[in-house]
């Protein structure tokens, strides 16, 4: 059963006015966000503990979820306080059991909503926004009754495949540098993969907001750009990821990498996060071997740092192997 609240207060008169008779397992809560528009963090947190003590005292055989609030794009006042009121709310279940997270942090990067999932009026999630975040609230609930997850059957659209990636790359990405490598059966031909002008020096800058390093522009032998291609470039500027392929030394051309008898294609890519650009010190589009794929090999030398200590105590070294 759905209960429509905008407020706790709201909430409150919800859980007074259910029948005796009804007790649901689980009773799930997304108010902050509505709340933080009028309220302070901490006035928040303090009526949503109210809320959790009322709806223990009429329901005290119901688990309690509370989805996190989220990120907005037209006020960074706001995401402010929203990060401060997730946090508070966090400190408050490490000190109380009555109440399990939900925490929707695959919705936002670095503390910033993710534009796909966001409405144009900054404020309202998209409709894969609203998806996502019921997705986190029924994962938890599923956690909760010990409902195992099915992994779904089937063909799986272009869309759920960019949004896997998309999910995929928000989790890893406060976990270090991103690199992709494979096919995407995505034609981008030349488009841009970065905000052009970004740290333009006419626009006041905003000491949270990371501008877009300048990149070289891509070559390409492919000059198609497909649908599938321009969700590819979109994934690229949302999570500032920069495709090597036509701008790498060993490929300035960006040569074909898939060939098949309707043609030849750029679909196959090495990505990597902006950060980390720099590290790729060449890449190669190998010769095409029709006997083994309709793709090309491709292959990169990445320069990385290695902290290794050694202890002598637990290093233990394996005998080489038998000459042959």
């Amino acid at each position: 059963m759905k209960k429509i609240a905008y407020h706790i207060d709201q909430a409150e008169k919800v859980i007074d006015e259910l029948e005796e008779s009804y007790n649901p397992d689980v009773i799930a809560y997304h108010i902050l966000s509505n709340e933080l528009t009028k309220k302070s963090s901490s006035e928040c947190v303090l009526q949503l503990e109210k809320l959790i003590q009322k709806t223990k005292e009429k329901r005290p055989d119901s688990k309690i979820v509370v989805s996190l609030a989220t990120n907005r794009s037209d006020e960074r006042k706001y995401n402010l306080k929203v990060n401060t009121v997730n946090s508070l709310v966090k400190e408050m279940h490490e000190e109380s059991s009555d109440f399990v997270i939900c925490d929707n942090h695959n919705l936002s990067v670095s503390g910033e909503i993710n534009k796909k999932f966001i409405n144009n009026d900054g404020y309202h999630l998209s409709d894969v926004g609203v998806k996502v975040l019921a997705a986190n609230i029924r994962k938890c609930v599923d956690q909760i009754l010990g409902i195992p997850f099915i992994k779904r059957r089937g063909p799986v659209n272009q869309g759920d495949q960019f949004e896997c990636l998309i999910n995929d790359i928000t989790n890893m990405y406060d976990k270090g540098d991103i690199a992709l490598f494979g096919d995407f059966n995505a034609r981008v031909a030349v488009d841009v993969d970065f905000i052009p002008n970004d740290n333009c020096s006419k626009f006041m800058p905003d000491e949270h907001y990371i501008e877009d390093v300048p990149c070289t522009t891509r070559e390409s032998q492919d000059q198609v750009r497909c649908n599938r291609g321009k969700s590819l470039i979109d994934l690229c500027i949302q999570s500032r990821l920069r495709i090597l392929n036509g701008r790498t030394l060993g490929d300035f051309s960006g040569k074909f990498t898939a060939h098949c008898s309707l043609g030849s294609s750029v679909i196959d890519y090495i990505i990597g996060s902006e950060s980390i650009s720099h590290r790729f010190l060449c890449m190669k589009v190998h010769d095409f071997q029709r006997s083994i794929s309709n793709h090309c090999l491709l292959s990169c030398i990445l320069s990385v740092d290695f902290d290794e200590q050694l202890n002598s105590e637990t290093t233990k070294l394996f005998p080489l192997p038998p000459k042959i």
